[in-house]
């Protein structure tokens, strides 16, 4: 039995393929509302929306953050919609023909989606590696970022410190200085003092003579 080019199985023969995941936005825009608990599994992990993009299934996103868009040119993408869109915009007693053109419009996504040839098969293991490898990356470059500037916040408060020293020296050294001054001041004023007894001897002989 033929495996699964999407899930690598051969256990779902005739069925679709339940590894084709959706956004509950992208069911309901295309007439199916999953309600609060959706029966699906509608968006697929990093390494299972590699491995779909890289198969064919999905269109690349930029972003994890996009939306899941399948790539309506993959035979299995084609197959899975048409059965879903036909059996949800039927109302009862309604005949297929009749209906035909609105399941045509209904299959196509409202994103643009680029035409893509099926990709040659990638197990789901070394896709997941890759993103792993992305994360790797990715990671690396912040920590490197983090160690240049956890360095310059280093330099900084190592100049900061610095200054902060010469300051203080500065201000001890006025201190000092200003001590001395007043210590002189003192001495000069005080009568008392040898200094202070010269000056009263020296005006006593200016008034004498």
């Amino acid at each position: 039995m033929k495996k699964c080019k999407v899930c690598k199985t051969d256990n779902h023969h005739g069925k679709q393929c339940t590894a084709l995941y959706l956004t509950d936005a992208w069911w309901r825009t295309h007439g199916r509302d999953l309600g609060a608990n959706p029966p699906v599994q509608v968006h697929p992990t990093a390494g299972q929306w590699a491995y779909l993009v890289l198969a064919g299934v999905l269109v690349k996103p930029t972003s994890l953050k996009d939306p899941v868009v399948p790539n309506m040119e993959h035979p299995l993408v084609k197959e899975f919609y048409k059965a879903q869109v036909a059996q949800v915009i039927l109302p009862p007693g309604t005949d297929h023909d009749e209906t035909r053109e609105g399941v045509e419009v209904a299959q196509q996504p409202e994103v643009t989606v680029v035409s893509s040839r099926v990709q040659e098969d990638v197990g789901e293991d070394e896709a997941g590696f890759r993103v792993h490898d992305i994360c790797d990356s990715r990671i690396a470059k912040l920590e490197k970022e983090l160690r240049n500037v956890s360095a310059q916040y280093e330099h900084v408060c190592g100049q900061c410190e610095r200054q902060q020293a010469e300051v203080q020296r500065a201000l001890t050294a006025l201190a000092d200085q200003n001590n001395r001054i007043a210590r002189l001041e003192a001495v000069v004023t005080d009568a008392s003092s040898l200094t202070g007894q010269k000056r009263a001897r020296l005006g006593d002989d200016v008034g004498g003579n």
